[in-house]
């Protein structure tokens, strides 16, 4: 998959906002809400197993390596 300059740099531009809103978002959590929603994502994963959550970060993970990829051509 082979994107233009400019998509990757809209690509970048969009990553770039939601991590800014992201980083905004966790700051206005309190303490609490921040451990809660920590302990709630914690107790989903144990309800998959382990081949299912491997499989899942990997393809997680392939997102950003494919991403990566792309911006150094």
């Amino acid at each position: 998959m082979k994107l233009s300059a400019e998509t990757v740099l809209e690509l970048k531009e969009k990553m770039n906002r939601f991590n800014e809103w992201e980083f905004s978002y966790i700051r206005q959590l309190s303490a609490e809400e921040r451990s809660n929603q920590f302990v709630e994502l914690f107790e989903l994963g144990m309800q998959c197993d382990a081949e299912t959550i491997e499989r899942a970060h990997k393809e997680h993970m392939e997102q950003f390596i494919r991403f990566a990829a792309v911006g150094k051509t």
